[in-house]
């Protein structure tokens, strides 16, 4: 699995040292049937985006056969912030984060078995429905479907801040509709 995140800034960052060929905690890719090169191509790829001002900086994470074969940060957070992006920093990806993340991660516990997409919503978080008793019949399903009968979105990034207050939210959001009834693209559905 391959998953790169680029800041959609446009200032390019001050110039870095070429990493390591392995880093701690990273296996030498030769050793999952991964050509080295390859990944010297994408780390000067990234490089040369922020040379050229697309991006002003990366965070990259390449994974194959359950081993982590790169995890490299590049260049700085934004035209603002000089900050360095190191392996850890996290990017907005808006709604491509629900293609790439959310729904990936739930296929994977699907495929485990750990989950089944009729499962209710309730049997992993008990207390989701106390906003609204109907959010008690909402399945995994309606959730990725966007047919939970939750609204779109909140603006409650004015508001609010960090994943308890963000939990807390949700969980007392009642539906605008009944679940299944309404298909309505909806933000809260995937924050759940």
């Amino acid at each position: 699995m391959l998953v790169l995140s680029l800041a959609a800034c446009a200032r390019p960052g001050p110039a870095q040292a070429p990493p390591p060929a392995v880093l701690p905690g990273e296996v030498d890719p030769a050793s999952v049937q991964m050509d080295p090169e390859a990944l010297v191509a994408l780390d000067s790829l990234i490089e040369a985006a922020i040379a050229d001002g697309a991006v002003p900086g990366a965070a990259l994470a390449v994974g194959r056969r359950g081993k982590l074969v790169r995890l490299r940060g590049y260049g700085v957070l934004g035209e603002d912030d000089a900050t360095p992006v190191d392996p850890s920093t996290i990017y907005d990806l808006a709604s491509v984060t629900k293609v790439v993340g959310t729904t990936t991660a739930v296929m994977m516990l699907l495929d485990e078995g750990r989950i089944d997409l009729d499962d209710r919503v309730v049997k992993f978080l008990p207390a989701w429905a106390e906003g609204d008793p109907r959010k008690a019949l909402v399945t995994l399903r309606q959730l990725l479907l966007h047919r939970s009968g939750l609204p779109p979105f909140r603006r409650w990034f004015f508001e609010i801040e960090g994943r308890d207050a963000y939990q807390d939210a949700i969980r007392g959001e009642p539906l605008e509709a009944d679940p299944g009834t309404r298909t309505a693209y909806s933000d809260i559905g995937v924050m759940t």
